[in-house]
Formats: structure tokens, sequence, C-alpha cells
């Protein structure tokens, strides 16, 4: 059986670039968010997944360029959020998409927890009452 070591970098990379119209720079941000989905399954209810995001931001005219593979039902949103703040729009999203697939971190490692728990103390009192 063949192993690879698990990547968990969650940001690959950004870059600022010039549009070739102007002379303007406009931010680039290119990365993959790794995260966990509930599934439902009895046998293990979570699943690792992964959504990889491009967005070019062009100040100039407020518009944005956005591809999103395996989008969550979050990023999926993104293009409803109403941004007032044309200084944060090229930002805020990404905060949004980052916080979005953080709760589902969050349930994950109190699932977790629970399952380290319910089989620790069992073997703790056991050997509480072994000893003496």
């Amino acid at each position: 059986m063949k192993t690879r070591p698990l990547d968990h970098t969650l940001v690959s990379s950004t870059a600022l670039s010039k549009h070739s119209s102007s002379e303007q720079l406009c931010p680039e941000f290119f990365y993959n968010i790794r995260y966990v989905a509930k599934t439902g399954r009895d046998s293990w209810p979570w699943s690792y997944r992964r959504m990889g995001v491009y967005h070019k931001h062009y100040f100039k005219n407020g518009s944005s360029t956005w591809i999103i593979l395996q989008p969550t039902a979050a990023a999926k949103r993104l293009p409803t959020l109403t941004l007032t703040n044309r200084d944060f729009a090229a930002i805020l999203p990404h905060a949004f998409l980052f916080q979005s697939t953080a709760q589902s971190w969050r349930a994950y490692l109190k699932h977790l927890e629970y399952e380290v728990r319910k089989d620790v103390c069992p073997v703790s009192l056991y050997a509480l009452y072994t000893i003496h």
C-alpha cells in the first residue's frame, strides 16, 4: 500500500498583477480550503473536502472574476452578498469563505472529543477500581 503525506495548507498563494488595459494593480487570490462536512452516515458522519478558489479584483471599476471549484453552499451565496465598502471588497468575500468552513471544524472537533471521552472514561474508571 502506498501512502503520501497530507498537505494541510489552507492558502496556496496570492499575487498582485497589473491589468493589461491599465497600469492599476489588481489583487489575485488563489488557494484551496480544506474543510469537513457532515455526511449523515452512521459509521463515520464526517467527510474531508476541499474547495478551490481563484479571484481577481479590479479596483478601477469594482468588478471581479471568480472561479470556484467544488463550492460549498456558502460559496454559492457569494454573488448575493452586498459589499458597501469598496476598499474591502477584494478581501471580505475570502473572510466569509474561511469563516463559513471554520464552523464545521468546530463541530468536527467536538465530535472527536466526544469519541475520545467515550472510550477513555470507562477505561479510567476501570483502572481506578482495579488498582486498589
